[in-house]
């Protein structure tokens, strides 16, 4: 049984310097000072010669068509000092699913992603933002079993999520994913009604800790599901109905929507590319290609990146296969 796993990178802080100028106090002439100055001023032609004198009643001159103010330099006023900007709040992410998120170790995986962001800040002056991500995923389960987990008193995924609620560093968002087959079952099936009900009570679970809900969309299976034939004959028909459910259970919980099965489907018709290369031979599970897809799509959203920031994608794979992905990604999580 898969345990917690909790991945977590550092902050770095960019101080900026705070400059400031040395302000001039100017006290209020007198009649003995002034005579002291004049007798200065007189001493000072003497030693300078007769140039310094005229320089001198110039300046008197400029006083007294300028009036008394101008004859007492402004005070210098500091420059505004820069502030030191304040760094962004830690993203915390509770991933909550089955083996469609273990698999993978999806979290890592997220994780990885924001790094290269973190990066790519550092590189330009900015604050990099911590990340902590935690996981609570059973094989098979359902959002109904989830639910279920999270109501028990003491339970792991209740104490999980308390361990973020409210206070001063919640969880930023928890992402939900679906058993893979229910989403795209008939709307008026049990197993749907279920899922939906489910979905939004964690939702409104997630928003009382102070949290946003993500709802994590899967995909179809490479070759259909031969447990569903009928409903599900070949990958492009069991995405067409994930993607109507996945839409029901969106706006029945006022889920914001990662839409991973959106970025397979965008694969699944990409010329030259070897489609099945996302998934493991069971052509159900992600490979560790397709669980990359999956992080560049749901960071697309928690809460957005910047779909050109190269990241490395998994080991041995082409860095030109691995920019497609984040540009198709990068659109899916554009579009709504």
């Amino acid at each position: 049984m898969p345990t917690l796993a909790r991945f977590s990178f550092g902050l770095t802080r960019v101080a900026l310097i705070a400059a400031s100028f040395a302000a001039c106090d100017d006290a209020d002439p007198r009649a003995a000072d002034a005579a002291l100055a004049t007798d200065a001023r007189r001493a000072e032609a003497d030693v300078r010669g007769p140039d310094a004198a005229l320089a001198t009643d110039a300046r008197r001159a400029e006083a007294d068509v300028r009036g008394p103010d101008a004859a007492v330099p402004d005070a210098r006023t500091p420059e505004d000092a820069v502030p030191e900007p304040s760094p962004a709040p830690p993203l915390r992410i509770l991933f909550i699913g089955n083996s469609y998120t273990f698999a993978g170790d999806l979290e890592q995986r997220y994780v990885e992603v924001r790094l290269a962001d973190a990066e790519a800040e550092a590189d330009a002056d900015q604050n990099r933002r911590e990340v902590h991500v935690a996981r609570y995923a059973r094989p098979g389960y359902r959002l109904e079993q989830h639910r279920a987990d999270l109501d028990a008193a003491g339970s792991e995924l209740s104490a999980l999520m308390a361990s973020h609620c409210g206070g001063d560093a919640p969880w930023t968002f928890v992402v939900l994913q679906e058993q893979s087959q229910i989403p795209g079952f008939p709307p008026d099936s049990p197993e749907a009604q279920a899922s939906r009900g489910a979905a939004a009570a964690l939702a409104d679970r997630a928003r009382a800790c102070g949290a946003a809900p993500v709802l994590f969309e899967t995909w179809g299976r490479r070759d259909g599901d031969a447990d569903n034939p009928a409903l599900f004959p070949d990958y492009a028909t069991m995405q067409d109905r994930l993607d109507e459910g996945f839409a029901a259970m969106a706006a029945a919980g006022e889920l914001r929507r990662a839409r991973v099965g959106a970025a397979f489907r965008v694969m699944h018709g990409r010329p030259g590319f070897d489609f099945g290369s996302l998934y493991v031979a069971d052509g159900s599970h992600p490979s560790a290609l397709g669980t990359w897809l999956a992080a560049l799509v749901i960071a697309g959203v928690t809460p957005t990146r910047d779909a050109s920031r190269p990241t490395a994608g998994p080991p041995g794979v082409d860095p030109a296969v691995v920019r497609l992905l984040e540009a198709v990604a990068g659109e899916v999580s554009a579009s709504p």
